[in-house]
């Protein structure tokens, strides 16, 4: 299955007016020819949320980790957006997607000091129906001299009370 990448994300076009960056050229596409119309996708998260890895509970609940923006990197310079820094459920069937756990600030937890998650990127259920969320720990932009601060990444541990 083609999925569209890299002349289409969220089954959209990236030559649709909403991927037009400010001040420049609208995008193109890179390939000649697509091998078909990508599908639509089941649910489509805000951008800079940067969904990574997943697993199913029950089905049809998903569970997704979201690492989160890197503003001012990859938005131009603008403030980071509330988004990412979570594990999301997604009904696979109606595309809705709630919170499962996110700080109370919303913001990774290096930018508050308050503890809690930093940049999920992983999501796998155990034997006991434990969820596990891989933490990638305190990431650094591109340029930075490390983009990874050590021994700041964790395994959380999820279990039913």
């Amino acid at each position: 299955m083609w999925y569209g990448w890299p002349d289409y994300t969220g089954g959209q076009p990236v030559t649709n007016s909403m991927f037009k960056p400010e001040g420049k050229l609208q995008p193109t596409f890179l390939l000649r020819q697509h091998p078909m119309q990508p599908p639509k996708p089941v649910a489509t998260f805000a951008p800079h949320s940067a969904i990574m890895g997943f697993d199913f509970n029950y089905d049809p609940i998903g569970f997704i980790a979201e690492f989160g923006s890197e503003a001012p990197d990859t938005t131009g310079g603008k403030a980071s957006p509330l988004v990412g820094h979570r594990v999301s459920r997604v009904h696979t069937e109606t595309g809705k997607i709630t919170t499962f756990t996110v700080n109370k600030t919303g913001l990774a937890a290096s930018a508050t000091g308050g503890g809690g998650l930093e940049r999920p990127i992983d999501v796998t259920f155990g034997k006991q129906n434990e969820m596990f969320i891989t933490d990638f720990g305190i990431f650094k932009p591109p340029g930075s001299t490390k983009l990874l601060i050590p021994n700041t990444g964790v395994i959380w541990k999820v279990t039913k009370i």
